[in-house]
């Protein structure tokens, strides 16, 4: 199953879609990779079944958070 990401803007229309395979996010957020925690945005996706809000800066600041984590997940 993977997680869903919706993004809408101000007035609810659809913008886009992507989805993050489980075995992705369990690379991100696994017990031995702490790397997570120093990431603000990206660290609140940790919940594969919760919901998570980003609005306006957010949204620019979790694919920030995503582009800075990339070299760690290639480890």
């Amino acid at each position: 199953m993977a997680l869903d990401c919706f993004f809408y803007d101000v007035n609810d229309n659809d913008i886009d879609y992507f989805s993050m395979s489980e075995s992705l996010h369990e690379a991100i957020f696994n017990n031995r990779n702490k790397y997570y925690r120093s990431y603000i945005y990206l660290r609140k996706l940790i919940n594969y079944y919760g919901d998570a809000k980003f609005e306006g800066n957010e949204v620019k600041s979790l694919i920030e958070d995503l582009k800075l984590y990339l070299p760690y997940y290639t480890r």
